[in-house]
C-alpha cells in the first residue's frame, strides 16, 4: 500500500499527498516507465512510499550504510556527487540509490535535491515481494538498475 510521509508547505502547514491516480498518471508518462502496463505501474506504486523533499535536502551521503531504499523521481532534480565533485544531475523518471535494492554495501555517492522533488521510495523487502509475485516487473526494474550502474560507472571512470 502506498505510504506517504508527512508533507509540509514552506509555511509549515501539513499538505495533503497527491491522489494515487495522479502518481500513476505521472509515472506512466516518464521515460522508462511509459512502456510498463497500467497494472504493473499500479503494483509498483502500491509498494512504494511517496515523499516530497525540499530543495537542498541530502537524501543520502556517500559512505552511509545502505538503508535498502531506492528513489524514483516523479518531479524535480537531484544532484549526484562523488566526494566533492558533481557527477550528474538527474530528473523526472530517473532512479537513484538503486544499488541499495540489490546490495547492502555502503552508499557510493551523495544525493542532494536541487529543487523541491517528488519521489517514490522503493524498499528492498517490498521489491523482493513484488519480484516473487510479478517476476516480469522485477526483470524490468533490474534491467533499469543494470543500465544505470553501467552508465554511472562510465561517468565515474571519466572523473
Amino acid at each position: 500500500m502506498l505510504y506517504c510521509a508527512d508533507i509540509y508547505a514552506p509555511d509549515n502547514t501539513r499538505m495533503q499527498p497527491p491522489e494515487k491516480s495522479s502518481i500513476l498518471d505521472t509515472l506512466s508518462t516518464l521515460e522508462g516507465f511509459a512502456d510498463m502496463g497500467a497494472t504493473d505501474i499500479e503494483h509498483l506504486v502500491e509498494i512504494s512510499e511517496y515523499t516530497l523533499l525540499d530543495a537542498g535536502t541530502q537524501v543520502f551521503r556517500e559512505g552511509d550504510a545502505s538503508d535498502g531504499r531506492a528513489y524514483i523521481i516523479l518531479s524535480g532534480r537531484v544532484e549526484i556527487l562523488i566526494g566533492d565533485s558533481a557527477v550528474t544531475t538527474i530528473e523526472s523518471g530517473a532512479i537513484f540509490g538503486e544499488y541499495a535494492l540489490i546490495s547492502d554495501e555502503n552508499r557510493t555517492a551523495t544525493a542532494i535535491t536541487v529543487e523541491p522533488t517528488e519521489c517514490l521510495i522503493l524498499g528492498q523487502e517490498p521489491m523482493r515481494l513484488l519480484a516473487s509475485e510479478y517476476p516480469h516487473i522485477n526483470a524490468m526494474m533490474l534491467s533499469r538498475i543494470k543500465e544505470n550502474i553501467t552508465h554511472h560507472r562510465g561517468a565515474f571512470a571519466d572523473m
